[in-house]
């Protein structure tokens, strides 16, 4: 026969152990529920931090890329300008220089004004005598421009108080030749063809004779 007394504290242990242990089933699960929704919580923080910082990194990198692309666009403009500058510059000193004539030996420009007035005073002084003459001529012109003891221009040379004929009678005036010019040009690009003391020509003796060309005496001055 069992023992009813035995059954019922078995019962009793039963039901004591189910209602002891139910609320820590039910708390590990809740507990369990809880850390798993943490978890996704944490690995959707985590995905979107990375996403946050790869649209930084892709908005740093385009600003960084379009900056730089500016700075290289402002730098082709400023180089731009600098060779615009720098071509004007340019053109406007071989514009400035367009009307001016290089020498070759006597190393200087010379211009048109001086073309005119040697070409006029060598025609003037000796438009009839040779080339050789003529070249003398504009040779005792130029020795009187180099030298310190005379004007410093052809110009005040040809128009000096006394010295050339031709200024005050009229045959400075007449047109030069073709022949008279390329003289003057040739000696505005090679230079004096005579000694640089030879700073006198005339009809007559001026001092130390160096040569006398049809007639006409070349000389020395007197501190050559």
């Amino acid at each position: 026969m069992v023992n009813k007394k035995s059954i019922r504290i078995k019962a009793f242990s039963l039901m004591f152990f189910f209602f002891t242990m139910m609320p820590i089933v039910a708390v590990s699960a809740a507990d369990g529920e809880v850390l798993q929704e943490e978890s996704l919580k944490a690995e959707n923080i985590e995905a979107q931090t990375e996403e946050s910082v790869a649209f930084v990194s892709e908005s740093e990198t385009a600003t960084i890329s379009t900056t730089l692309e500016n700075e290289e666009s402002i730098t082709e403009v400023d180089m731009s300008k600098k060779t615009k500058e720098t071509s004007d510059i340019s053109k406007e000193t071989n514009a400035q220089k367009s009307n001016l004539i290089p020498s070759t030996t006597v190393n200087h420009f010379y211009d048109e004004d001086d073309l005119y007035v040697l070409s006029h005073l060598i025609y003037g002084e000796s438009g009839g005598e040779s080339d050789k003459c003529q070249i003398a001529v504009g040779s005792v012109v130029l020795n009187r421009v180099k030298s310190k003891y005379f004007p410093n221009t052809i110009k005040d040379v040809a128009f000096a108080k006394g010295q050339y004929a031709c200024t005050w009678d009229g045959n400075f005036d007449k047109t030069p030749d073709k022949r008279a010019i390329e003289n003057a040009r040739y000696l505005l690009e090679n230079g004096s063809q005579l000694p640089d003391g030879v700073v006198f020509q005339a009809g007559f003796k001026q001092g130390r004779v160096y040569d006398v060309i049809d007639g006409v005496y070349f000389c020395y001055g007197k501190y050559y």
